[in-house]
């Protein structure tokens, strides 16, 4: 995804600590799957889901299909002020 420098999300990462215990579902897995859910206007895990499988061919923009209890646990779990500090970034620059 190139709306982001990815120097800078690492850093924004690094920051917070997100991918402290990720073993295989890094911050940078759930910002793909959070921004293609806003850019597709889905409304609930289940239906990011659903549409992540039906989408069999993403895997070469980057986005991995996750079970929506494993990005129910990352989005509770993780740290959300990385996000923040990448938009701050976008908006300062």
């Amino acid at each position: 995804m190139s709306l982001f420098n990815e120097y800078e999300f690492q850093k924004s990462v690094d920051r917070y600590k997100g991918d402290r215990h990720a073993i295989k579902f890094s911050c940078r897995d759930q910002f793909m799957v959070m921004s293609f859910a806003q850019f597709t206007d889905r409304s609930g895990l289940r239906d990011i889901e659903t549409t992540l499988n039906l989408c069999g061919d993403l895997y070469r923009s980057g986005i991995k299909v996750m079970p929506k209890s494993t990005l129910a646990e990352a989005n509770e779990k993780k740290d959300w002020r990385y996000t923040t500090a990448i938009n701050l970034n976008r908006c300062l620059s």
